[in-house]
């Protein structure tokens, strides 16, 4: 078990468990090196790059779970919506803001959240057993593509 997990269900642990938000940005020596080398977008998107950036907190810091890289970008992106980064930052091909009918406009493509799922196979598979693992966008990418954004 881990003190997060622990933590959670009320048992009482030695110490409070320790985790970062945004952990791996702007912080981690590793995370820069990366960056040298990939873009944010391609991090994000490629499997093993983003298990292997979620998990650096936890083998840079010793911190007792990792906080699931991505962005909260990939839900619009699963709802059918172009994007595109550019230097000023993400803009839509078609926002929902210029639509007649915002809800009907939306066109979920579950399987634009594959490589989440592929990363988070991944991150279960190395992380170390008593390091628990946290994905923030999951219920809402469930929710979404479930019952829609209405």
């Amino acid at each position: 078990m881990s003190i997060f997990s622990d933590t959670l269900k009320g048992i009482k642990t030695e110490r409070p468990p320790v985790w970062f938000m945004r952990q791996a940005g702007r912080v981690l020596p590793s995370y820069l090196k990366l960056r040298e080398s990939y873009s944010f977008r391609e991090l994000m998107l490629d499997p093993e790059l983003t298990a292997k950036v979620t998990l650096l907190p936890v083998y840079d810091l010793g911190v007792d779970a990792a906080i699931l890289f991505s962005d909260i970008l990939v839900v619009p992106e699963a709802m059918g919506m172009n994007l595109t980064f550019t230097d000023k930052g993400p803009v839509f091909e078609n926002p929902l803001s210029d639509a007649k009918n915002q809800v009907s406009s939306l066109k979920p493509e579950p399987s634009r959240l594959d490589h989440i799922y592929k990363a988070i196979d991944i991150i279960k598979k190395d992380k170390p057993e008593d390091v628990s693992l946290i994905g923030f966008l999951r219920c809402a990418i469930h929710y979404i593509l479930l019952y829609g954004s209405g």
